[in-house]
């Protein structure tokens, strides 16, 4: 069994709490979660923790999570980002900056959720960026 750390950013605690449980319940011991309130803590912190993914909200103030994003690609971070945002406008938003780069790097990167988080959604992009199954638990969602 692999170890796979992962990061999740979000401002809100809920979200990232709510977040964490579903991708607990699925994975189990198989994942240690590591979570940051901000895109600066995100950018500061992602080579000491390294995680295997990074699962992060473009909504946030300060440094949203394309901002830091790309940050941590400059400081050298290579592994999958996924953003996730609840505003169902963020395409038309950034679609005319340099930053959508950071979408057409992983057809996976970007995760559109729902004004909740869609769990189901977040675990089977997990599943795909990590290439390993997980202990699936049918009373997850």
């Amino acid at each position: 069994m692999n170890m796979h750390k992962l990061l999740l950013v979000d401002n809100d605690p809920i979200r990232r709490t709510l977040t964490r449980y579903a991708i607990q319940e699925v994975y189990e011991s198989e994942v240690k979660i590591h979570e940051l309130p901000n895109g600066y803590e995100a950018r500061d912190d992602i080579l000491e923790i390294n995680p295997d993914l990074v699962f992060m909200s473009i909504d946030m103030q300060d440094m949203d999570g394309v901002d830091a994003a790309i940050e941590m690609e400059k400081r050298g971070y290579n592994n999958p980002i996924i953003l996730w945002t609840a505003k169902q406008s963020f395409l038309y938003e950034y679609q005319k900056t340099d930053t959508i780069r950071i979408l057409d790097r992983n057809p996976k990167s970007y995760v559109l959720l729902g004004e909740e988080p869609n769990s189901k959604m977040a675990i089977e992009t997990l599943k795909e960026s990590l290439g390993e199954p997980a202990n699936y638990n049918q009373q997850s969602f």
